[in-house]
């Protein structure tokens, strides 16, 4: 099973990345620019931008569950443009990456722009059942980061 992760480097990306790592779990960590601090640790790191839907799609290839943490935090009014680009067109972008896949993918997203921390996406892109759990790894992440 592929698990990848947007927003990989930051924070709560990294600490989801080392548990999920901790289970074994085959990951794909998706950075947009700096991955030094995902060095070491087994897995596999992609170049990626959320804007981007090539390279989203690229990332995605092959993913059974996406966890989407990718985003940018700024109290600065003149910035929105950039927040509203990075948390909003992004998660939707990703959203759309994948229920476009053939198969589907699981997407967890800590957004709150979505309205529910997680949704399922069935074969051909049909939208499935919401679900409210995330993995034990992710979980245990967000606890400690809160």
């Amino acid at each position: 099973m592929t698990v990848v992760v947007t927003g990989a480097s930051g924070h709560i990306g990294l600490n989801l990345v080392r548990a999920l790592v901790a289970e074994k779990r085959s990951v794909r960590a998706v950075v947009h620019h700096n991955h030094q601090v995902l060095d070491g640790l087994g897995v596999e790191i992609v170049t990626g931008d959320v804007t981007d839907m090539a390279s989203l799609t690229r990332a995605l290839e092959g993913a059974d569950v996406v966890y989407h943490l990718a985003g940018v935090i700024s109290l600065l009014r003149n910035e929105w443009p950039l927040v509203e680009k990075i948390n909003i067109q992004g998660t939707r972008n990703v959203i759309e990456a994948c229920r476009s896949r053939r198969r589907g993918a699981g997407l967890a997203t800590t957004s709150p722009f979505l309205g529910r921390p997680r949704l399922r996406f069935g074969a051909a892109g049909t939208a499935g059942t919401a679900r409210t759990g995330f993995s034990r790894a992710a979980m245990a992440v967000a606890s400690r980061a809160m």
